[in-house]
């Protein structure tokens, strides 16, 4: 038994409630399950159940054995104070809340039908990515899009978490707000949290007061990042030291511990020293990075304007002072659409969200659209079991599924897997 069976069969009321009892004999009668709680705290709140001769509201909260709110230390949380009702597969001890108070007690071991937990278990545990692999006939393609796009809300819901934090860290200056998510996203996972440092710590005020220059863009750079802290290996590093000290002088830059960096495991045209390259080549290139986020209409032009070429040196190199062969490292198409989608998405959403002007949220939506899938092992599942992406925003919606539906075998949270277990009780 499991505790995710248990809610939903809570929640839905899967079980024989012909004279229910508590555990020491009183009468119980359901007229709310109350609201599924997935976050802290307990797992139903706002149930409203008749006890005996009293009618309760409260919380209640479901464990597989009645111990087990022992064991999570319940009984020192006030948070737990108001459960009304411990529902258990098995009642094993009584238990109390941080008052002092033993909790009313109902277990469901006799009451739980075992094919239908056997037809769960199958469902659920089989071997297979999706439990619902060639499924999908049995349901309205109506019922099965809303759970995607249900995904999709949630997965921008998640994206514009980091970037509303950096609203109110930066007092609403967006071209704070914008340059810290480029940032981020230039270290495309690997490298997020070094470029996320550099960001912080080498505001965008900064790096306006040398954007006309672009020798010294990469002197403020790679100095903040800590590249030229090492012995000069050749004429341009020594030329960007001279400029970083004087930089450091004019801007008067706080000194911090430098981030480490990391070039292991990656191909060279990922390495950090290019993608600050590039970075630094559109930080050059793009002063007002409001005005760039809100002036771009499509992902053809927003493509060409993030498919940055940096400066001739890294023409040769991929590190200072180590010659390699001729190669432009110019941005890949893949690289620059992982910036749509993961940076300028989510930013106008937000923005749009933000300022009250839908039309930015949408012109977000409509990015998603243009800009082809993504493929990944993710989506390669997908399309494997019958669902083909047609644009990055059916990727996006499968990324999510796997990630928070899919992957952990969270069907009983998805609608199109409550569906077919819905239709599976039927039978």
């Amino acid at each position: 038994m499991t505790e995710d069976y248990l809610h939903h069969v809570w929640k839905y009321r899967l079980f024989t409630s012909g004279d229910l009892k508590t555990t020491s004999g009183e009468t119980i009668f359901i007229l709310h399950p109350g609201q599924h709680n997935s976050d802290s705290g307990p797992d139903f709140f706002d149930a409203r159940i008749r006890i005996g001769s009293t009618l309760w509201a409260g919380n209640v909260e479901i464990h597989v054995r009645a111990s087990e709110w022992r064991k999570h230390r319940h009984q020192f949380d006030e948070a737990y104070d108001n459960v009304i009702l411990h529902v258990v597969f098995q009642h094993d001890e009584e238990v109390m809340n941080s008052r002092g108070r033993q909790l009313l007690c109902m277990e469901l071991s006799n009451r739980i039908d075992p094919e239908g937990y056997e037809r769960y278990k199958a469902f659920i545990w089989g071997r297979r990515d999706f439990s619902c692999t060639g499924q999908f006939s049995e349901l309205p393609e109506v019922l099965i899009r809303s759970q995607f796009d249900r995904a999709l809300a949630e997965r921008l819901e998640r994206k514009i978490i980091p970037i509303r934090r950096d609203i109110a860290e930066c007092n609403n200056n967006w071209n704070e707000v914008i340059y810290r998510a480029l940032a981020r996203n230039f270290g495309f996972r690997v490298n997020t949290l070094p470029f996320e440092w550099l960001a912080r710590n080498t505001p965008h005020h900064f790096v306006r007061k040398v954007s006309g220059d672009r020798m010294y863009m990469e002197s403020l750079l790679f100095g903040q990042a800590g590249f030229l802290d090492q012995e000069d290996a050749d004429e341009y590093q020594r030329n960007l030291t001279i400029r970083y000290d004087l930089v450091q002088q004019r801007l008067q830059l706080p000194v911090f511990e430098r981030p480490v960096w990391k070039f292991s495991r990656m191909r060279p045209v990922n390495f950090p020293t290019i993608r600050l390259a590039q970075f630094a080549i559109l930080m050059h290139e793009e002063t007002n990075l409001e005005a760039m986020l809100l002036r771009s209409t499509g992902a053809e032009e927003w493509s060409e304007r993030l498919r940055l070429t940096p400066s001739d040196y890294w023409m040769r190199h991929y590190r200072f002072g180590k010659l390699s062969r001729l190669n432009p490292k110019r941005m890949g198409l893949d690289s620059s659409q992982n910036i749509i989608i993961n940076s300028v998405v989510p930013l106008l959403f937000c923005y749009g969200r933000d300022k009250g002007v839908d039309r930015y949220s949408e012109s977000a939506l409509e990015l998603l659209e243009e800009v082809m899938p993504e493929k990944n092992r993710i989506t390669t599942r997908f399309r494997h079991a019958g669902r083909k992406a047609l644009n990055a925003m059916d990727t996006q919606s499968q990324i999510e599924m796997w990630n928070m539906y899919c992957g952990p075998k969270k069907c009983l949270n998805c609608t199109i897997g409550k569906q077919l277990l819905e239709n599976r009780y039927d039978q």
